[in-house]
């Protein structure tokens, strides 16, 4: 049985999910699930165990897509298999497109470049989250009238073939196939036989979970879904619910072909989120082509222009400030939105040390400015780059080589100083230190030979290192030079030695920071050497895919402080009923964001092919109103 809780924003459509949860883990008589969005998962857990108490809250279970499948499996096997992760997914990519590079014809060009493996990449998620498959794409492609775009599409399926093949080869699981492999074997599992099942939190489903639903549909005694939308009307194609309209009328008719039965919905119509007419009135009229007008003056709502992103985070951090020594409370009480945390995250935290108050930032950093990943990068320059003094003078300011502060000083110095570039750093330093009308002397002698024996332990390693990749060699030979060249330059007895001092100094977080980004890169170099195989690939080929996999790679940390404002992207953030909510740069076009478009499929031949039945995920259709804000 599907039933459907239909309503806008804050009129009860949760809290009548949570009561009718309430009433059957006190019946206790089947097994009761509550699926929810990965990132809203925990809120739910706590909010579960507040207002059910430890028993009764042990009843119901808390599932994302992906913790479903993982229970599943568990039950019914299949995790055994290796899975991929999205550097082995580029890698394996790259030797896709190696293997066919000789037949494609609009892609060859395309084909070596590293930048077009991401789009590729992007295309193959957005087709594996449609359900559709290679041969679904080949066979598609025969139908179409345009030239180019049928020539695109069969290559595109050539490619995707291939790296399924070498996946197969490899024993390797895309974790872009665990929900369809999910929905085709639920079947076989007893998990969900005459449960009930609870869904709430999304705007939309991809092709990949409204099979997994549909599979659901037929086992569970009762599924309930809550969407935010105020109607359910097969002619409402646009409007701000229109997604959410769309994916009702999409689960009522699975639920139809599967001769499930559908209860009639339930509509919630009053507002039971605030009592504030202004908030009442924006919920209202936000996104409206004419809106209500709220005459009376209220301090509900408050815009403000601020001249500057700096301007903004100061003025954010002195209304916490001000409200809670005026109206108490606590920092978690607030929740500060950005559209892209990147632009705000330091101003922010600055703003917000200004005025004693803790941040707990929802954020991953990247690794492309650790240390040990900028010194691997700086190496793969120098050589690719024929020795430029500005690769070579940022490999020894990482740290890790041993220099001292004052060593690199008198190095760089001395490179400046007689334009030390290409070939020469391979030939012994002669000239004065102090530059060509200095005489010498034996201080300026025993400069030069320190100058020369730090340019000897730089240098001759490095030298190594180029002769070992001066021939294209495959990820295995790579793999096992850059291991080679850290061990001469003593790199992991650095690593450790600066983990052990971050720590002993109180630096807990920089410390697991080194000791987890030292195993990220001997993981890294494991990737290499199992992924790529050929023998064909040039230095130039291998910085480019190094550069790519750790551009496409973050860490997180996990949030030492009980109580603070909570501060993340508008994409990203879920909130936990926060008192207080401040968005940052809401300029137009940021919120609600503009559809973007890009990627190997431009916005024309998508139409063309959605008109050939090869429906695409698409920002229009689906990405843009699942970040939209107020929903």
């Amino acid at each position: 049985m599907l039933q459907l809780f239909l309503g806008r924003s804050g009129t009860g459509k949760t809290k009548a999910l949570y009561d009718e949860m309430h009433r059957l883990a006190a019946e206790n008589t089947a097994p009761i699930f509550l699926l929810v969005p990965e990132q809203a998962s925990f809120e739910n857990e706590r909010r579960l165990l507040e207002e059910f108490g430890p028993v009764l809250s042990q009843r119901v279970q808390v599932l994302s897509f992906t913790r479903l499948a993982e229970i599943v499996f568990r039950h019914i096997g299949g995790l055994a298999d290796k899975t991929m992760d999205a550097t082995l997914s580029l890698l394996l990519m790259s030797q896709a497109l190696y293997t066919l590079s000789d037949s494609l014809t609009v892609y060859r060009r395309a084909a070596e470049s590293a930048d077009y493996l991401k789009e590729l990449l992007s295309f193959l998620a957005e087709c594996k989250q449609s359900s559709l498959s290679p041969l679904l794409l080949e066979e598609t492609a025969q139908t179409l009238a345009d030239d180019t775009l049928r020539t695109k599409l069969q290559e595109t399926a050539a490619i995707f073939t291939a790296y399924e093949a070498l996946t197969a080869q490899s024993h390797l699981t895309d974790p872009l196939d665990t929900l369809t492999v999910l929905a085709r074997r639920l079947p076989e599992c007893s998990l969900f036989d005459e449960s009930h099942v609870f869904v709430d939190s999304f705007v939309g489903f991809t092709q990949q979970e409204t099979d997994v639903l549909e599979q659901l549909l037929t086992r569970a005694a009762e599924i309930t879904v809550a969407l935010c939308t105020d109607q359910l009307s097969e002619s409402n194609d646009v409007g701000i619910f229109a997604e959410s309209t769309r994916t009702a009328i999409r689960l009522r008719e699975a639920a139809y072909r599967h001769h499930v039965s559908v209860k009639k919905p339930r509509f919630f119509t009053e507002n039971q989120r605030t009592t504030s007419l202004a908030l009442q009135t924006l919920e209202a009229g936000c996104y409206a082509p004419a809106p209500t007008v709220l005459e009376e003056f209220t301090e509900d709502v408050c815009m403000t222009p601020c001249a500057d992103r700096n301007e903004e985070c100061r003025y954010a951090a002195r209304q916490i400030r001000r409200l809670l020594r005026e109206n108490g409370g606590f920092c978690r009480d607030f929740t500060v939105v950005a559209r892209n945390s990147n632009d705000y995250k330091d101003l922010l935290h600055s703003a917000l040390q200004q005025e004693g108050l803790s941040c707990i930032m929802d954020m991953r950093e990247s690794v492309l400015t650790q240390p040990l990943i900028v010194l691997i990068e700086s190496v793969l320059s120098v050589i690719r780059n024929g020795w430029n003094s500005d690769d070579v003078l940022r490999l020894i300011k990482t740290g890790l080589l041993g220099f001292s502060t004052a060593s690199s000083s008198m190095l760089e110095n001395y490179v400046f100083v007689w334009n030390i570039h290409g070939k020469q750093w391979k030939q012994p330093f002669e000239n004065h230190p102090d530059g060509l009308t200095a005489a010498a002397d034996d201080n300026s002698n025993r400069r030069l030979a320190f100058l020369n024996t730090l340019r000897h332990r730089l240098v001759t390693p490095l030298c190594r290192f180029q002769a070992r990749l001066e021939k294209p060699c495959n990820g295995h030979e790579f793999a096992k030079a850059v291991w080679q060249l850290l061990n001469e330059w003593h790199v992991p007895r650095l690593v450790r030695f600066q983990t052990v001092r971050f720590s002993q100094n109180g630096d807990h977080v920089l410390a697991e920071n080194q000791a987890r980004l030292w195993d990220y890169v001997v993981t890294l170099l494991d990737k290499f050497a199992f992924a790529l195989t050929e023998k064909t690939l040039s230095i130039g080929r291998l910085s480019d895919l190094f550069h790519l996999a750790v551009s496409s790679d973050d860490l997180g940390n996990i949030p030492s402080a009980l109580d603070g404002v909570v501060f993340g992207a508008a994409d990203r953030i879920r909130y936990a009923s926060p008192k207080t909510v401040i968005v940052l740069g809401a300029n137009e076009g940021i919120f609600p964001a503009y559809p973007s478009s890009g990627g190997i499929i431009t916005d024309h031949e998508r139409r063309l092919l959605k008109e050939a039945g090869l429906p695409l995920t698409g920002d229009a259709d689906f990405r843009v109103m699942e970040e939209r804000f107020f929903a």
